[in-house]
């Protein structure tokens, strides 16, 4: 939860669990198949989503995670579950022609467990949330800068999980890959930025260009000191947020 409160700016929310649980004290619940849901939306468009524990009290929250409405949309097929990953159900996903691969988190994956499967073309929509990020100028200077074990240029990888299925992997190592599972590596270049506020607090949305479409990046100063700037080349590791419809 801290996480995503951080990127948007609302980290104060954090803070007091008296005010997240007012943020959704008025909505209606939505029962779900593993967990019920509340969904607050501000104005702009952002939405946060509070899993709640089924037959409980509205306010015993096992986590809250953030969506932008009307975000990018990419259209893809799932390839297998990971399970409960920190209690999000985390699906790697590829694109239709099997050229790229990454892991997406379905916020209100209860509501339509059971009708997805490895036949069906979903159209996601999808945003990211910066986990750690690099900013160059450009390509050519992320090139010069960096010069080995670049990523492709527009590239999606879900790296962490790739390196968690490696075989004698220290006690460590497979730690630290799974600690970091929901997570891709994405290099791409910065085509728009707006900024935003939710509840008061300033936010940036950047679009970049990847190799499965547009994808909507979220941030607040807390992440990034300044937003990003047009034709500006970021590499980062990136949590990719999603909501669909089969198709």
């Amino acid at each position: 939860m801290a996480f995503f409160l951080d990127s948007l700016g609302l980290s104060e929310l954090s803070k007091n669990q008296n005010d997240i649980i007012n943020l959704f004290s008025n909505i209606e619940k939505i029962s779900g198949e593993d967990y019920d849901y509340k969904t607050f939306v501000y104005d702009e468009g952002l939405e946060l989503v509070a899993r709640i524990n089924k037959d409980s009290k509205d306010y015993d929250f096992v986590g809250v995670d953030s969506h932008l409405i009307n975000s990018t949309k990419w259209l893809s097929k799932p390839v297998i579950s990971l399970g409960q990953t920190s209690e999000i159900p985390a699906i790697l996903f590829s694109s239709i022609d099997d050229k790229t691969a990454f892991i997406a988190n379905l916020l209100h994956a209860g509501l339509v467990k059971g009708e997805m499967n490895t036949e069906s073309k979903i159209s996601l929509q999808i945003c990211a949330f910066p986990s750690s990020l690099e900013v160059y100028e450009s390509r050519e200077d992320y090139e010069s800068v960096v010069k080995d074990s670049l990523l492709k240029d527009k590239s999606i990888l879900p790296y962490f999980y790739i390196r968690s299925l490696e075989e004698n992997l220290s006690e460590v190592d497979k730690k630290r890959y799974q600690e970091n599972l929901l997570f891709n590596l994405i290099a791409a270049k910065v085509i728009k930025t707006n900024q935003y506020n939710f509840g008061n607090n300033p936010c940036f949305i950047s679009t970049i260009d990847t190799v499965m479409g547009d994808l909507d990046i979220i941030y607040s100063k807390n992440i990034i000191n300044t937003p990003l700037s047009v034709g500006s080349y970021i590499v980062g590791a990136f949590y990719l947020s999603a909501e669909f419809s089969l198709k």
